[in-house]
């Protein structure tokens, strides 16, 4: 069988990738963007699935000019400067395929086109060669032993292809490109002759050189066909000695390799390359002493059903053993590591203190994508190791000593040991309550919303004049501009946009955009809320897994259900939040952080209008606008108090005067002059924000109260749009991280003072700004004080810490 050559062009498959992803590109925690490595990445992976092959060339283009740019110095010039951050994809590629063991040419003089034919040429009296690439410019290489593959389209180009595609045989390609011109590389070409005309040109005479002499359309732009001819035309004896041998895939530098891919954060890449650099685990079948535990700093665990499976050293042996769990993980002198410790307290008792390495890794870096503990193992071991509770073990055994010693020299150790680790115990306590809720309401909720949405069904295609799919964004658009005439607003990818924005907009002007909106909240109650409430209900309560990894902010999140995003004052919300119901006997207790960022922010700043105006206890939104307006508070009407409310929350989210603009349906001009006045106002806010700029440019990360970090990378692109969006999140993260270290702080002392008096029940769940605990009615009026106590006393801020209780039956009484 006759060997098989690839040649890829790299620079293509790159730059593909990369605009494949344009809209949505993919980046690592870092802000780097990855799109056309994966790409490449990806696309080889195919290239090896297609094409069985020990022979897998790369060929990149070289910087500087080539032969073609001092015979036309407009070559090419057409073509837009690469993106800023393509040179840094196209380095890691060329990294990463060394190290896989692939041969690379890149020849300084030549463009990767003139080597993959000059390549092309020598390898094909070998074998069969495979180019790579979209570019039309190497189908003049087609012949009985050389093809072209496109690997998006998964087509392989030989000659009859390209006659049937082009009209003429590859021997001709660059006759016809010399005539037809292109505009991607400015090759000039003939102005007026397009396809059609160049296929009876090219029919009519054997050679170009032929044709510019004779045909009269040609004879005066001689010049410009026989440059666009050298211009076009592949040079194949570009000097490269190649053997066979060099060409050959080699066996990959693993080693080297897998902190290339982790940096990226390519895990699913790395674990098809398979397992590799793990140590042996030899499981010995004995329970660990107590003496000998006593004498160990820190042991890693992992469990499978009820065995429990410690690592730890012994004559600097990594020694593995089944173990009894209680006396193992209730060991108080011990740290405990471990992945997703909270789960693992659902099958075994487990007592502080303990070192969750998602949630260390996750301090360190909250911006990645994955804390499992085989992926934590390939960034800080350099090894993929298999999730097995053993080796979950000896991993996050080894983990332990790295992330500990990280977080001591980012002065984060105090903020694990005494935040996020307490939370761990809580968290897991409020999973195991649950929350009861009251399933023959959501039954009976459901039918009747299921019966509104058959009625404003109806409703929509009779207003419409026929029926049609109303989920479909496309039939909806067809509606809306084709059958009823509606001016568009905006368009979308394939037809114009029917968002919320668009239909609102548009029901001023008709009937039925308001009612798609009405149909559009019924489906989100039925689908986002009551019936998955009703699936995940257990024993008649909602077991909802509370995640401290899920966000970049410190914000907890939650899932199964998620009940974050339960609205909040909405009508839908208060309807969702009355089948929450409290056990017989039993009563709920709502506590509420008021205006908690706000604060955060009169502290953070130090401004002191802010701070006297919650030292006061005044309404913040309407002493902002009296402030503004000039007028006195009780002066203030509801439109005007809704301005400061947007602007004082806005700001805090890098809110522009056009996102003002637009948030309120008022002029530019009028949002610029609230902006300008309220930052005149507030001093202390105008310079904080440039200063909180100033500390994320320099140091590239930002901070909270407590010290939890964020780090951001993003804020020194030079890519305009990254740098925006870094710069807001500048301003917001340290507020709002602060905001939920705060939250985090006071469900740990509500927790230990609630243990204290030994309640039944206690927090159940943490929305937000909110805490919903269940209690004994008798106990009532003492846990709303050691709850309000708990809460405002947290965390020490300059301005008062303010908590609004509720109490009620259901969550909506009480909220």
């Amino acid at each position: 069988m006759a060997k098989k050559f690839v040649l890829v062009d790299s620079h293509s498959i790159i730059f593909r990738s990369y605009f494949a992803f344009i809209k949505n590109p993919l980046k690592n925690s870092k802000g780097e963007v990855t799109s056309g490595i994966y790409g490449f990445l990806n696309t080889l992976d195919k290239i090896k699935t297609r094409f069985v092959t020990d022979y897998i060339v790369l060929v990149f283009d070289p910087p500087g000019e080539t032969f073609r740019d001092k015979i036309f110095k407009e070559y090419k010039a057409t073509r837009p400067p690469p993106p800023q951050d393509i040179p840094f994809q196209v380095a890691k590629v060329k990294e990463i395929t060394v190290l896989l063991g692939m041969k690379q040419y890149e020849i300084l003089g030549y463009e990767a086109d003139d080597v993959l034919a000059t390549l092309a040429k020598k390898l094909k009296t070998s074998g069969d060669v495979y180019i790579v690439t979209s570019d039309k410019d190497l189908l003049q290489l087609v012949d009985r032993s050389v093809f072209i593959y496109d690997a998006y389209r998964d087509l392989i180009m030989d000659t009859e292809k390209v006659i049937e595609k082009y009209g003429v045989g590859p021997e001709r390609i660059a006759d016809y490109l010399s005539l037809t011109g292109d505009s991607i590389d400015n090759i000039p070409g003939v102005d007026g002759i397009g396809p059609q005309r160049a296929l009876e040109i090219l029919k009519k005479y054997l050679t170009i050189e032929e044709a510019v002499q004779k045909d009269k359309r040609l004879v005066e732009h001689k010049d410009e066909v026989m440059l666009s001819k050298s211009l076009v035309q592949l040079d194949c004896d570009v000097p490269i000695q190649i053997a066979l041998e060099d060409i050959k895939i080699k066996a990959p530098d693993l080693k080297s390799l897998i902190p290339v891919l982790t940096d990226l954060e390519f895990h699913s890449y790395i674990k098809q390359l398979g397992h590799f650099n793990a140590a042996d685990v030899s499981v010995i079948d004995t329970v660990v002493s107590k003496v000998e535990l006593e004498k160990q700093i820190h042991i890693g665990i992992g469990i499978e059903q009820d065995t429990v499976y410690v690592c730890m050293e012994k004559d600097s042996v990594h020694r593995m053993a089944r173990a009894e769990a209680v006396p193992i993980t209730n060991e108080p002198r011990v740290i405990k590591a471990g992945g997703d410790l909270k789960e693992f307290m659902n099958h075994c008792p487990l007592s502080s203190p303990v070192f969750d390495v998602a949630i260390g890794a996750w301090l360190l870096d909250p911006n990645r994508s994955s804390y499992t503990v085989d992926d934590l193992g390939l960034k800080y071991l350099n090894e993929y190791r298999d999730a097995s509770p053993a080796r979950s073990a000896q991993t996050s055994y080894e983990l332990y000593p790295i992330l500990a010693k990280e977080l001591e020299d980012l002065s984060m150790r105090d903020l694990y040991f005494d935040l996020e680790e307490p939370l761990i115990f809580v968290l897991a306590a409020m999973e195991k309550r649950g929350i009861k809720i009251d399933i023959p309401y959501f039954k009976e909720l459901r039918h009747e919303t299921e019966k509104k949405l058959g009625e404003s069904e109806k409703t929509i295609f009779s207003l419409a004049g026929r029926n049609f799919n109303i989920n479909s964004p496309k039939q909806l658009s067809q509606v809306l501009f084709e059958d009823l005439k509606l001016p568009p607003v905006k368009r979308g990818k394939s037809h114009f946009s029917t968002d919320v924005e668009v239909l609102k907009q548009l029901s001023l002007k008709h009937e039925l955009p308001g009612e798609i909106l009405k149909y559009r909240e019924l489906t989100k109650i039925n689908t986002t809320y009551i019936i998955p409430l009703v699936e995940f209900a257990r024993d008649g309560r909602i077991h909802t897994t509370f995640d401290q990894t899920g966000t970049s902010t410190g914000r907890l999140s939650s899932l199964n259900p998620n009940i974050q995003n339960i609205p909040i004052r909405s009508e839908l919300g208060k309807k969702i939040r009355k089948g929450f119901i409290a056990e017989d006997g039993y009563s709920f207790i709502s506590a509420d952080y008021s205006q908690v960022e706000l604060r955060i922010l009169a502290h953070m700043t130090k401004d002191k209008n802010l701070i006297k105006a919650f030292a006061d206890g005044k309404d913040i939104h309407n002493h902002t606008a009296s402030l503004v307006y000039n007028i006195p508070e009780d002066k203030v009407d509801g439109k005007q108090r809704r301005m400061a409310k947007v602007v004082n929350y806005g700001l805090i989210y890098g809110m522009s005067d056009y996102g003002l603009a637009q948030s309120l349906d008022i002029p530019k001009e009028e949002a610029v002059q609230f902006i300008q006045s309220y930052y005149a106002l507030y001093s202390g806010v105008d310079a904080w924000r440039a200063e909180a700029l100033r500390f994320a440019e320099e140091k590239g990360y930002t901070q909270t109260i407590l010290g939890r970090r964020r780090p951001l990378p993003e804020i020194l692109s030079p890519i305009h749009n990254v740098k925006e969006t870094a710069k807001r999140i500048a301003i917001n993260a340290p507020i709002q991280g602060s905001a939920a270290d705060l939250i985090k702080l006071a469900m740990i002392e509500a927790e230990k003072k609630l243990t204290r008096i030994g309640l039944k029940q206690g927090l159940l769940l943490s929305i937000h700004d909110e805490l919903l605990f269940e209690i004994e009615d008798s106990k009532i009026k003492e846990v709303v004080e050691l709850i309000k106590e708990a809460m405002e006393h947290a965390l020490s801020l300059i301005v008062p810490v303010s908590v609004t209780i509720g109490t009620g039956k259901n969550w909506a009484e009480a909220h």
